[in-house]
């Protein structure tokens, strides 16, 4: 290494010992925490992939979800940068990570494309990353961004960042906020009565509670529909102004949406929020958790009725897993199939785990070779079914392999009958090294 001449008169000055402890002190400065997580879309449950890189309270990370390109099934992907700040040790429940980002929405057939000049795929926005409580009462990571308003969900890895001394937070803090006597706004139930269809005007019954210690109020709800076959067709109803909610009150009101004759034809994702909508703003209400402000309700079609009030359980059936590819390669390429679950039972099941698994043979455990998850809504006597996308792991040894579909892998949800929660399908895919 050439010593620039400036620093020659200083060397005498230096022990060879103290050329090591300054090089160990520049690299220890600002250690950069790379955090991997894996979930799952709010609005279709397809795979999400989230890295989050730590540098102090400073963020950086990339948020990415495959697209798809089926026969009769084209959806886009995601491929985004973000640039923001902890305000606190991560993962805390009084943490959230606030920044902007930039790339966007990519070509369905081209997951290298990203989408441009195109208003329905923005190529930058803000984005909020936090703590949430699930309706099972598990922690989930949760990254919303704006202006699309879609949501991603994450499983928690721990605590695995502290910011130094003097930042916001404790590195001692865990669990939810303390009570400050706000409230806490939350959607309990979705009902549409009257079904979703071109040329119609929908009902839409948003249940909600003020779950906080503080009264709320005055705030609006806000709906929203997007065509599950196609989410670049989207609509909003009129907002609902709701002149206040006391401590522990639970309210019933209802959302009307105006369909148009020429709107796609097949089933709606429905969305309500309660006072806000993904943090487009804060809300008219200061609440202790703003996490929680929506809730959705996946491929409305026909007339709904409230669930009545039950003592039953739930029983979670795989009813189907099919249409697999003839081969995908280890470490690069992708498995789309098809999914079908029903709940035979006589109570609800919300929010359950079904986890996607490789086997040699057609009896599927827990044990077999993990490809992903997802999170799902079946009220009783619900059937639903659908593309699942996953991922094909590095590591997994060329061969012929069944796939196969467990409900309830956790056994989170009290069941008629445990022993039909897996099934595997009829055909094999080929698995290239």
């Amino acid at each position: 290494m050439k010593v620039p001449a400036a620093f020659l008169p200083y060397l005498p000055l230096l022990h060879p010992a103290s050329f090591l402890s300054i090089f160990i002190i520049l690299i220890l400065i600002n250690p950069v925490q790379a955090v991997d997580y894996s979930g799952y879309t709010e609005y279709d449950g397809r795979q999400a992939y989230l890295t989050i890189n730590f540098n102090g309270p400073a963020v950086t990370g990339t948020l990415r979800v495959d697209p798809v390109c089926d026969p009769g099934v084209h959806l886009t992907g995601v491929d985004i940068r973000l640039t923001g700040t902890a305000t606190g040790p991560w993962e805390n429940a009084a943490t959230t990570i606030n920044g902007a980002w930039n790339g966007g929405d990519t070509d369905p057939c081209d997951a290298s494309t990203i989408i441009q000049n195109d208003p329905a795929f923005p190529t930058t926005g803000t984005f909020v990353v936090s703590m949430i409580r699930m309706d099972d009462g598990r922690d989930a990571v949760r990254l919303v961004r704006m202006p699309t308003g879609y949501g991603y969900i994450f499983g928690p890895r721990g605590s695995v960042f502290s910011p130094s001394e003097g930042e916001a937070g404790s590195a001692g803090e865990s669990g939810a906020a303390a009570d400050s006597g706000e409230a806490d706004l939350k959607i309990t139930e979705i009902v549409v009565p009257t079904g979703m269809r071109p040329g119609m005007t929908a009902d839409i019954q948003a249940k909600f509670i003020n779950q906080g210690s503080g009264s709320a109020g005055p705030f609006s709800l806000f709906g929203y529909a997007f065509a599950a076959d196609d989410y670049q067709y989207s609509l909003q109803s009129e907002d609902v102004p709701i002149s206040g909610l006391a401590a522990g009150e639970t309210k019933t009101a209802t959302l009307t949406m105006r369909i148009p004759a020429d709107a796609p034809s097949g089933s709606w994702d429905v969305k309500v929020a309660v006072d806000n909508s993904n943090f487009s703003d804060g809300g008219a209400v200061v609440e202790t958790d703003e996490n929680n402000n929506e809730r959705w309700k996946r491929d409305v079609l026909g007339p709904e009725e409230a669930a009545p009030a039950s003592q039953g359980k739930a029983d979670l059936q795989v009813t189907g897993v099919g249409d697999l590819p003839l081969e995908a390669t280890a470490g690069a390429g992708s498995i789309t199939f098809t999914m079908g679950l029903k709940n035979a039972g006589t109570a609800s099941a919300n929010g359950f785990y079904v986890s996607f698994y490789l086997s040699g043979d057609r009896d599927i455990t827990i044990d077999d070779i993990y490809l992903g998850y997802g999170v799902v809504d079946l009220a009783a006597g619900e059937s639903k079914s659908g593309p699942v996308p996953v991922q094909v792991p590095a590591d997994v040894l060329p061969g012929m392999y069944f796939v196969g579909v467990i409900a309830n892998p956790r056994g989170t949800v009290d069941e008629q009958d445990e022993t039909n929660n897996a099934a595997a399908s009829e055909e094999q895919v080929l698995i290239l090294g």
